[in-house]
């Protein structure tokens, strides 16, 4: 009986490796697409690709990992109907437990990668990610500044230079207009630089020209040097929504309070939201495991399309509850935990329908 069940777990264990590469890796290109501009004009290289593209992989697997799992079993079971090893275990006398020792010992180390990577390996990579993605980004931005071109760097932000070799600008004209006064620059020579999605000019031999507050004519100052930098973290945020701040914090971090702009609702779900894969996976996990060793239909297809059925009806369920938590109808515990609470009782449902059935045929 262990050796059986060891097979079987073998067989699901090499379906769920298979089905998670291939559930994260779609994951990871896609983003990569999505941000395929921005890597093209920041010159990444295929070892900065190759690195950013898994620590993009490694929040993923949080999540993944249930899908993963769920087909894996659903797929080992079915195989194991079409070549007709499960009538041949029943008819030694094997029962369900044979068949689901194997899978059912998978789910306790498979439960706690996926705490892992939900409670600490994901949004430490997601943050290592963000941070090289906003290096990608003003990359990007920076090279777009050629000689003899007026770029727009962000909003009411533009900028032209007559020539440029590497850091050096020559000839350096900026015109901000962010503000109702506005204001020009413009230099003679300058260095630019990028840090932390601020653009940096520390500028020589220039003019300052300030508008008049009532209309009047313009004030204009000479300077020697002048550093002057300009935020375009709100330019770098647009191109990197695919990781936000809710997905980078440490879960030590969202047991603080709220960064400014952020609701105490969206933290505390964001923390909830960690928790509720973890739930998510063993309930559905269970609830596929159960359904696949004891079918409630006699056609297997019908027992597949339950299962479908069960993990839309997850994520569905989730999307609807956090809906429900932006309009302040549930709290943050509720809407991550919600998903799990319908798909357990919908399996508790299903387990007394079995048992009333058995009843019935007495």
């Amino acid at each position: 009986m262990l050796r059986i069940a060891f097979h079987i777990g073998l067989r699901c264990l090499v379906w769920f490796v298979m089905a998670l590469t291939l559930v994260a890796g779609l994951f990871v290109v896609t983003q990569l697409l999505r941000v395929a501009p921005l890597l093209a004009g920041a010159g990444v290289g295929l070892l900065e690709l190759l690195h950013f593209s898994l620590e993009t992989a490694i929040p993923v697997t949080a999540w993944a990992a249930t899908p993963a799992f769920v087909a894996a079993v659903v797929i080992t079971f079915a195989q194991m109907d079409a070549d007709g090893e499960s009538v041949a275990l029943e008819a030694v006398g094997l029962g369900r437990l044979a068949r689901t020792g194997g899978p059912l010992v998978l789910v306790l180390p498979v439960a706690v990668f996926v705490a892992g990577a939900a409670l600490w390996a994901g949004p430490q990579a997601a943050r290592s990610a963000r941070l090289e993605a906003v290096d990608f980004a003003s990359r990007a931005l920076e090279q777009r500044i050629r000689p003899g071109r007026v770029t727009e760097l962000a909003e009411g932000v533009s900028i032209y230079v007559e020539s440029r070799k590497d850091g050096l600008l020559s000839g350096l004209w900026i015109d901000d207009r962010r503000s109702v006064a506005g204001l020009q620059l413009a230099a003679k020579e300058a260095r630019l630089g990028m840090r932390g999605g601020r653009l940096e000019l520390f500028m020589e031999r220039g003019t300052v020209i300030m508008p008049a507050a009532d209309g009047g004519n313009p004030a204009a100052v000479a300077f020697e040097t002048l550093t002057s930098s300009f935020d375009l973290r709100a330019v770098l945020d647009e191109q990197l929504s695919f990781l936000p701040e809710e997905l980078t914090a440490s879960t030590a971090r969202l047991l603080g309070p709220p960064p400014k702009g952020v609701s105490a609702a969206e933290w505390g779900f964001a923390l909830w939201r960690r928790v509720g894969q973890v739930v998510g996976f063993v309930v559905l996990c269970f609830f596929a495991l159960d359904l696949s060793t004891r079918p409630f239909f006699s056609r297997r297809a019908l027992n597949i399309a339950v299962v479908a059925a069960a993990f839309t009806a997850f994520h569905l369920v989730g999307r609807a509850a956090e809906t429900a938590l932006a309009a302040g109808g549930l709290g943050a515990e509720a809407a991550a935990l919600l998903p799990s609470a319908v798909i357990a009782a919908g399996s508790s449902l299903r387990v007394m329908l079995v048992v009333v059935k058995r009843l019935s045929m007495r």
